[in-house]
């Protein structure tokens, strides 16, 4: 599939997506990271229109191509966001994708729009522990606002592009230094991607780690058919909290990808997107949201 970039206003805020496969196939909803974007998601892309899914990957506000929005930067105003998106293209009830931080996303928006939400995959995604790596807890902590520009700048950036470039000329594989990356090093770069990741971090991060998490109230998305995916040895959010969750959530599946990755469908995308692809093709998709009312909702908020 094509992984030109689209724009659509959104409540006056001008948002990037790619989109792509049979119009007619299942919606895919991709939902990236904190100082991430959809172009994470572009090694899988093909893989998933190959399966015949009908994929879109937004920019979040303020990350990649999009515009700063509005300042919220929580998980319900990215939820909503996301909601108005699906609206105003025209399109209904999806399967819900979340990377990281988008796992967060993705429980949310199942949380606050069931009748959209067909299914949820969460890969190495957040909000399944209190975990968090230190370079964001240190992002969350008051003055990190003045270090930042210090460690990450336009300067910087010029630094780690020519470290890739002599990497390459010697045949090193870039790791750290990767396209995607270097994409998010450079969300960091300016003084408004750096406004938003903070703002970002800061709404889910503290000192301590994740202060915004799922842990006990998982059974309020139990109706949706779940599935984790988690690499072997991930650097950013232990797997465990992958299997704790998996524990937690009767009839969920649990992938574990062989390897050390934050970002499986980066890692593998071939198989990351095969594995997606055999889920939404032997699950059904959640009630609609009146059977949800009927015979789901209100029961799980009194547990």
């Amino acid at each position: 599939m094509s992984s030109a970039q689209r724009f659509r206003s959104v409540h006056g805020t001008r948002i990037a997506y790619r989109q792509g496969g049979p119009d007619d196939g299942p919606l895919i909803l991709l939902i990236h990271g904190v100082a991430s974007q959809s172009a994470t998601w572009e090694p899988a892309l093909g893989f998933l229109a190959g399966h015949g899914l009908h994929v879109l990957a937004p920019d979040l506000p303020g990350h990649g191509a999009s515009e700063p929005g509005h300042g919220d930067y929580s998980l319900g105003g990215f939820a909503t966001l996301l909601r108005d998106l699906l609206l105003t293209l025209g399109l209904g009830q999806a399967t819900l994708v979340g990377h990281s931080m988008g796992g967060g996303i993705a429980l949310q928006v199942a949380h606050q729009f069931p009748e959209l939400s067909q299914r949820l995959i969460l890969v190495a995604s957040g909000g399944l522990g209190t975990d968090a790596h230190p370079l964001l807890r240190a992002a969350s902590a008051p003055g990190a606002e003045f270090l930042l520009p210090l460690v990450m700048n336009s300067r910087v950036m010029w630094v780690m592009q020519r470290a890739r470039r002599v990497l390459e000329s010697r045949g090193a594989t870039p790791g750290l230094l990767s396209d995607g990356a270097l994409r998010n090093y450079s969300a960091l770069s300016t003084p408004a991607g750096r406004r938003v990741f903070l703002a970002t971090v800061r709404s889910v991060i503290n000192h301590s780690g994740q202060r915004v998490t799922a842990v006990g109230r998982l059974h309020l998305t139990s109706h949706l058919p779940t599935l984790l995916i988690s690499c072997e040895d991930d650097p950013a959010i232990p797997r465990a909290h992958a299997e704790a969750a998996h524990a937690e959530l009767p009839g969920s599946r649990l992938e574990i990808l062989p390897g050390r990755s934050h970002r499986p469908h980066q890692h593998d995308p071939e198989r990351f997107a095969a594995v997606l692809a055999d889920f939404v093709a032997t699950t059904a998709p959640a009630a609609d949201l009146p059977t949800w009312r009927a015979g789901y909702g209100p029961a799980r908020f009194e547990v």
